[in-house]
């Protein structure tokens, strides 16, 4: 799984290992201090006096660096894999009744909004909540909506980490509704960005996850100048 991201992304490949890393080399060095404190200390004061001060300046060291991943959001990282890396057992029960709720509040917002030429409805989602869309999509696209309510509805996704879920062997009923969302031609746009370590830039999740994809969504840069053709953007 980790060389299929290292692939498609190197990005996601180090942000995968970087808690890992992070943990490991905390604890060694915790270790490191506190046997040399032992050592230093037995020299100059009691056996058993030296171990306590080795041990409680390891745990010190430990108990700082702790602080310090938190500030450095990397268990942050870790638990968004995973959410990801379950997230077939987590969405069982509460989290699929909310899905649906919000699938149903966006199809009767539409239909309330029918007969207004100009109404658009935005459904914007991030990082995580990437993964969530795709099931509420998926939900509201089996509602078999007209395509003049299907033509008012926009989704725009930032950050996405979707393979982090559609990579995994057994994610089998996610892709295939990934597939059946892809059946239909939406006004969707995906943004991403190198310097989001826990998102996968401008990769096609759709073909990288084996899915048979009739349609899939502009894969932009959130770079100010992407944005713009070169002329526009000389003005």
């Amino acid at each position: 799984l980790f060389i299929k991201f290292g692939k498609e992304s190197i990005y996601q490949l180090i942000t995968g290992y970087y808690p890992f890393f992070y943990v490991l080399f905390s604890l060694l060095f915790s270790l490191v201090l506190a046997f040399g404190s032992f050592v230093f200390l037995q020299n100059y004061m009691h056996f058993s006096l030296a171990i306590i001060i080795g041990c409680f300046l390891g745990f010190l060291l430990n108990h700082f660096l702790f602080k310090l991943g938190k500030k450095l959001a990397v268990f942050w990282i870790a638990r968004i894999c995973a959410f990801c890396a379950t997230w077939q057992d987590k969405k069982i029960g509460t989290m699929q009744e909310r899905i649906k709720l919000f699938a149903n509040t966006i199809v009767d917002k539409l239909k309330q909004n029918e007969s207004k030429q100009d109404y658009e409805l935005i459904l914007v989602a991030h990082s995580v909540g990437t993964i969530v869309c795709i099931e509420v999509l998926e939900c509201i696209l089996r509602q078999n909506l007209d395509l003049s309510l299907l033509r008012k509805l926009k989704i725009l996704t930032l950050g996405e980490c979707i393979p982090l879920v559609s990579y995994q062997k057994k994610a089998d009923e996610f892709r295939k509704k990934l597939e059946f969302v892809s059946r239909f031609d939406l006004k969707w746009y995906d943004y991403t960005s190198i310097i989001d370590g826990a998102c996968f830039p401008q990769v096609d999740f759709f073909r990288t996850s084996a899915v048979n994809a009739k349609f899939t969504p502009p894969f932009l840069s959130a770079k100010f100048h992407t944005l713009y053709e070169k002329h526009e953007y000389k003005k």
